[in-house]
């Protein structure tokens, strides 16, 4: 897709179909390069980085009643912003080169332009410190209004269509249900 060989995001059936906001989610890298974005949620096996986001997403544990991962993923787009594969392991760290690979730019506004998402969430503090939207400018830095702790957004305009941007920690990590949950739903939900 878009030229690259093995670029193949998750696209949710339901993408833009049945809410007023499109969702889309920016991982942070793959380490198989047959391994596709689109596999990685169709295949998920309830993995841990996924099954803390999706808690966190759904406001519902694992264990409760009618918890189902795809209720949130057929709605949504997901794909890893570093286009580069880091072959190996899950958590290898790129370097900052990789990270800010003018691909990866020209990548992500292709998809803005394409899917119009109204809201990005993306995984990693080092993630979101690196996105850039290529030929674009970011809007000033925020709060998400609503919360009692302060937690960035920014949005980005392309083609009279605007996106709002956060970011949540990496799921992978010491992600804290609570913490993320009340996040993710004051930004999906604030005007």
């Amino acid at each position: 897709m878009f030229g690259i060989k093995t670029f193949k995001p998750w696209v949710g059936k339901k993408y833009g179909k049945k809410n007023s906001f499109k969702v889309m989610v920016l991982g942070y890298s793959r380490y198989d390069e047959d391994y596709t974005d689109y596999d990685i949620i169709n295949n998920s096996d309830g993995g841990r980085t996924h099954t803390n986001f999706i808690q966190a997403v759904l406001s519902k544990k694992y264990w409760e009643d009618n918890y189902d991962p795809f209720q949130f993923w057929h709605e949504t787009i997901f794909y890893n912003y570093n286009t580069t594969f880091f072959p190996g392991k899950a958590r290898v760290t790129p370097e900052w080169a990789d990270l800010v690979n003018k691909q990866n730019s020209k990548l992500l506004k292709k998809m803005l332009e394409k899917y119009k998402p109204t809201h990005c969430i993306v995984w990693g503090k080092a993630n979101w410190e690196s996105i850039e939207v290529e030929g674009v400018e970011w809007g000033l830095s925020k709060n998400i209004p609503n919360l009692p702790i302060g937690h960035p957004y920014c949005t980005v305009t392309i083609k009279d269509h605007t996106t709002k941007f956060t970011y949540v920690k990496h799921p992978s990590t010491a992600f804290l249900y609570e913490h993320w949950r009340k996040v993710i739903k004051t930004f999906l939900t604030f005007d």
